[in-house]
């Protein structure tokens, strides 16, 4: 061997990692119990979920948030009064309000950063492969508003591409900060979570789903944290909650949970869809897509990503049963609705649910 050879497998030997310990499962429950007889907005939800999960001695250790100078105002407040603020040394509280205490410590598992959304994006990337890096796996959750989403982009991206796993939820979304001018509006950024590779886009409506889904994307993570080194793990990757502050109705979800039960609406929603009202009986023949009542139009969605893939899956339809463009219930999917047009209908006919204008035509 040459010496240059010899001086890199010396080099190699130095380098070398210690082969990973598989870390033992950390075993997230399908739910806190979410329940709400009154109209509750999703990030309302959201807080109450987090501080249901702080409860949980099995996965309260490994629950970590973030937030970049929005914690309050994105309902971190119950986490942060049971678990902290973090800091390497204890620091006294100048804050005398009784409803949020600020305790920083090395006891913390809130870390509360700067109006700096890369920074969010950064922390959360190198929290969510904390299981690679020191063999540490955590629960990374941070929580930013939606419309600077954006200004993180970049760090949210290489965070995805190098294999993090973290939960981040953008709330207020949509145009809630309208008063607060046209910098408030997230219009766009539906389309990041979509698109953007090993992100799974969530966006529900109903508190009880959120619960569900948050959870689910909390199991997801631990799996595949406790994986062993080499095996590829079915869900993988890092996921991202659209929340909004206005109020909704929980009665209709309410009425699903009854009629379907718990597992299979749960089940429902973890896969992407579901049904609010009761499925109309067969139809005998197909029926133009303009004469279908309203109730039968669409599933409400929760996630787009497996939604898309069990379409994907399914047989590929004809161009006579072929759905509106960019409708997301396909003739054989899980409506099972068929459309007798024999052309495909332009854009401007989707349905009022999938339509981006909010109506039919």
């Amino acid at each position: 061997m040459t010496r240059a050879g010899q001086w890199v497998a010396a080099r190699r030997e130095h380098l070398a990692r210690a082969p990973r310990p598989s870390p033992s499962a950390v075993v997230v429950p399908d739910s806190t119990g979410m329940r709400s007889g009154r109209p509750i907005s999703t990030q309302e939800a959201f807080g109450r979920i987090l501080v249901g999960l702080s409860r949980d001695d099995g996965v309260a250790p490994l629950l970590v948030t973030t937030a970049p100078d929005v914690a309050t105002s994105t309902n971190l407040a119950g986490f942060i009064n049971r678990k902290g603020v973090f800091s390497p040394a204890p620091r006294r509280s100048w804050s005398e309000d009784t409803v949020l205490k600020w305790a920083e410590g090395p006891d913390g598992q809130h870390i509360e950063l700067g109006i700096s959304e890369m920074n969010l994006f950064l922390l959360l990337g190198q929290l969510g492969l904390s299981w690679d890096l020191s063999g540490q796996p955590l629960l990374p959750v941070g929580t930013v508003y939606d419309p600077f989403v954006l200004r993180g982009l970049d760090a949210f991206i290489y965070s995805v591409y190098s294999g993090a796993r973290f939960v981040v939820a953008g709330t207020p979304s949509g145009v809630s900060l309208a008063p607060e001018g046209g910098a408030h509006q997230s219009t766009i950024t539906a389309s990041v979570g979509l698109e953007l590779p090993n992100v799974t886009f969530i966006e529900p409506a109903y508190a009880a789903a959120l619960d569900w889904l948050l959870c689910g994307a909390l199991q997801s993570i631990a799996v595949a944290n406790a994986a062993p080194p080499g095996i590829a793990v079915t869900e993988d990757g890092s996921y991202y909650f659209r929340l909004t502050t206005r109020g909704i109705d929980q009665e209709p979800f309410a009425s699903a949970r009854d009629r379907l039960g718990d597992a299979l609406l749960r089940r429902q929603v973890l896969a992407g869809g579901y049904r609010l009202p009761t499925p109309l009986p067969p139809r005998p023949a197909a029926r133009p897509w303009s004469t279908w009542p309203a109730a039968a139009r669409c599933c409400p969605r929760c996630s787009p990503r497996p939604l898309n893939s069990a379409t994907r899956a399914s047989p590929r339809t004809s161009s006579t049963s072929r759905p509106p463009t960019g409708c997301t219930v396909p003739g054989s999917g899980p409506c099972g609705m068929r459309y007798a047009t024999p052309r495909r209908r332009p854009s401007r006919e989707r349905c009022a649910r999938c339509s981006p204008t909010g109506r039919r035509s």
